[in-house]
């Protein structure tokens, strides 16, 4: 049972009858077990998600290059065909490259949502195995002059597994860029 769960049980060591207050317990825990039952184990989440960044080395004192990194972890003990991470990331800091992983109709002028997913790439995940959709973006002197505009908005990334969503990461501009 979770540790925040208590069931209180009162014995006085003087008295004379511990029969009811023992019955009452023990209904009590039955009645918390059943409940703790009924929903079965804690489960596991079928695909672990971290959300990094990492410097390029074409980076310049006034000009810094980036990549958003989503990567997805199978934590389960079965392949897994059904799976898509994403990265949704403010379009000021992308940089002019073509991206195949764009989903046009679910972006918007202001943010744009790329996504890598199993089934169309025809690649399973197997058990331990990862994937890493990278995107690239800037940050530059005239970006960073924003300040709290540009920097506070959010880079998010979320892992789906047979249609579920499964985890969902947010970190700012601000935390993803060494500028």
């Amino acid at each position: 049972m979770r540790p925040q769960r208590i069931t209180t049980y009162n014995s006085p060591a003087d008295a004379q009858q511990r029969a009811p207050e023992r019955k009452q317990l023990q209904a009590a825990l039955a009645m918390r077990i059943a409940e703790v039952l009924k929903r079965g184990p804690a489960r596991v989440p079928d695909l672990a998600l971290s959300l990094t960044h990492e410097k390029k080395p074409t980076s310049t004192s006034v000009h810094h290059d980036y990549e958003a990194i989503a990567t997805v972890k199978n934590t389960t003990r079965k392949r897994l065909d059904d799976w898509s991470v994403e990265l949704e990331i403010p379009t000021a800091v992308l940089t002019s490259i073509a991206y195949g992983s764009l989903v046009e109709h679910q972006s918007t002028p202001q943010r744009k949502l790329f996504r890598a997913e199993g089934l169309r790439m025809k690649r399973s995940l197997h058990p331990g195995e990862e994937y890493s959709l990278r995107v690239a973006y800037l940050v530059n002197d005239a970006l960073y002059r924003r300040g709290e505009e540009l920097l506070g908005q959010l880079i998010r990334a979320r892992a789906s597994a047979n249609g579920e969503l499964l985890d969902e990461k947010e970190r700012t501009v601000g935390e993803m860029q060494e500028f």
